[in-house]
């Protein structure tokens, strides 16, 4: 999880609103005069358009038109896509600012050295009847589509429990070098934060910074960089049973999986248009972006679509396709109740009714409430839970980049005065409560408080290891054993300056310095850190291998000695990082 969410959502532009008024007007009309509606909506702009039909209409009005994950209609129902060969066709690209897509041609900006392209839609808006179905593919759009602005965040509660963003969000951002380059460049795919239910790509830390912006790596790569909004909380992440049984692949739940397959899919498709090249792309995601990346080293649909992957502070874990159904029903029940058309009425309920029905938890601190998204097994997305996929050796053979940072839990369980003032028996009861007799006992053994500065410290670090640290560990050996490709590991242990240093190397700590966005007054140390880091992850982008550049040399991880990168003011090579301790965690939680 990273940050808040945007305070001011952007809303939908003019030209999508018409797209759905035409959009709308097409399924009105039916099949025979689909193609005049085609040529009606050239004229205002947008292309071809997604026309749905009720579900019982499904097999008659279907159109063999691939969706975004390679399939005719994958996700069942009536989800159809009509497009105007005209409203395809891409305007030449002839000035600078100016990008083709496989979906038309977009403007960006032109700032000095980069190009920027923000909110390209890379899948339909999956409102109304695509609410809870795979992604569609975008519109078409016969006139030059805007991009110099963010799409919106996807919908979610902000942090005072306001909705907020939009179900019409799934956009993705492309920076690239203003020089077209001589030869086509390595592509960072970027995967946001916020478990899975909060976060966009437009996130701003709390000193105004926009955490994801892409400049710095495009120029300095060069590269090209891109990061996608996906749908998050009730939208991406439940299934329900009706939705089940409507789905020719018999799955429901991963809808923000899918939705990032197919992003990968339209970078595989268009990162030529910028100067990027679809072979050397390298996916990494930062917390549930993390572990997001983790599902898709596993998943079979996204065979072939990135060359290596970074996990940053994430897992490798899922729930079952009846606990994703068991989130939908509850959403049903509490919305639903007297429908004898389940669906049909969460399809029609408003935004902001949905996501204050099952409003979303990280989970990971003591008394947490509220549902937790997770991802789903359903048979079609993912097979099998990920760590089952690795064990077999059945994942993408990519080289892996995974790591954490020192004091994740600060971020989750602050030093506020009243945590700070933890005592050592209030400590000991919270250990045991959440362990319970036994696991407490073996974990008090382990980080006894007298060890660290204060019990506060020792409940952050237990629970860093526990949640974080460990279960890396275990990630990377297993990736290790499961194939040839190399995996490095790594740990951030740099505390920032100011009131921000008694967190320590906190989660999300790190994203500054991987997209070197550094606050203003930023120090040398800092800026000389930012410089070390991003350099890894360009390397690794651009050849699956972080080292050189005069870089402190990264090992490559085997479990035996247990190698990692420490990354600080001086980055050092070290090894067994709280070995023993996590050798007692995966006893715990094997």
């Amino acid at each position: 999880m990273t940050g808040g969410v945007p305070r001011f959502p952007l809303a939908p532009r003019r030209r999508s609103q018409r797209c759905r008024a035409w959009g709308m007007l097409a399924a009105l009309v039916r099949t025979p005069s689909l193609s005049l509606v085609s040529m009606l909506v050239v004229v205002v702009g947008c292309g071809g358009t997604a026309v749905t039909a009720s579900p019982s209409d499904a097999a008659a009005d279907r159109v063999a038109t691939a969706d975004a994950s390679g399939d005719a209609g994958a996700d069942g129902g009536a989800d159809v896509v009509v497009d105007d060969a005209a409203a395809c066709a891409a305007m030449p690209a002839t000035t600078p600012d100016l990008a083709t897509t496989d979906r038309g041609t977009v403007r960006g900006v032109v700032d000095g050295a980069v190009l920027s392209f923000k909110g390209i839609p890379y899948a339909a808006p999956p409102v109304g009847a695509l609410r809870w179905r795979s992604p569609q593919p975008a519109a078409c759009c016969g006139a030059v589509r805007d991009a110099t602005s963010f799409g919106s965040a996807c919908a979610q509660l902000d942090a005072t429990g306001t909705p907020s963003g939009s179900e019409d969000c799934l956009t993705l951002n492309v920076w690239a070098p203003t020089a077209r380059p001589a030869s086509p460049l390595p592509v960072l795919f970027f995967l946001h934060g916020g478990a899975n239910y909060a976060g966009s790509t437009e996130q701003v830390t709390p000193l105004g910074v926009r955490i994801y912006d892409g400049a710095w790596l495009a120029e300095h790569g060069p590269a090209v960089v891109v990061t996608a909004n996906y749908r998050l909380g009730p939208f991406g992440f439940v299934g329900h049973p009706a939705l089940t049984a409507e789905s020719p692949n018999h799955a429901s739940g991963n809808y923000g999986l899918l939705d990032q397959i197919a992003a990968l899919r339209w970078v595989q498709a268009n990162a030529a248009s910028f100067g990027g090249d679809p072979s050397r792309v390298m996916l990494f995601g930062e917390s549930a972006g993390g572990l997001d990346t983790c599902a898709l080293l596993t998943s079979p649909l996204a065979e072939g679509l990135f060359a290596r992957a970074a996990i940053e502070s994430g897992g490798c874990v899922a729930s079952t396709q009846a606990v994703a159904e068991a989130g939908g029903t509850t959403l049903a029940s509490s919305l639903c109740a007297s429908a004898t058309d389940a669906l049909g009425c969460l399809r029609g309920v408003a935004m902001a009714d949905v996501l204050r029905a099952l409003p979303g938890s990280a989970g990971v601190t003591p008394g947490a409430t509220g549902y937790r998204y997770q991802l789903a097994v359903d048979g079609y997305a993912l097979l099998e839970a990920p760590m089952t996929t690795i064990a077999a050796g059945h994942q993408r053979h990519v080289p892996v980049v995974i790591g954490n940072n020192r004091d994740e839990m600060s971020y989750f369980f602050p030093p506020t005065p009243a945590n700070a003032a933890m005592t050592d028996a209030q400590y000991r009861a919270l250990v045991t409560t959440q362990f319970g007799a036994a696991g407490g006992a073996t974990i008090l053994a382990a980080y006894p408080s007298a060890m660290f500065p204060s019990p506060y410290f020792a409940y952050v670090d237990m629970l860093s290891d526990a949640v974080f640290i460990c279960p890396a560990r275990r990630i990377a050996r297993a990736l290790a054993g499961a194939m040839s490709e190399p995996v490095r590991r790594y740990l951030f242990t740099h505390s920032e300056p100011g009131i921000a240093a008694a967190y320590g190397a906190a989660h999300a700590f790190e994203l500054s310095y991987v997209f070197h966005n550094l606050p203003t007054g930023a120090t040398a140390d800092q800026t000389a850190l930012a410089d070390t880091v991003a350099g890894y992850w360009l390397r690794f982008a651009a050849t699956g291998d972080p080292n050189g550049g005069g870089a402190t040399t990264w090992p490559t991880y085997a479990a035996a000695a247990d190698p990692y990168l420490t990354l600080d003011s001086t980055p050092a090579a070290a090894a067994g990082y709280h070995a023993l301790r996590c050798d007692a965690w995966d006893r715990l939680s094997p």
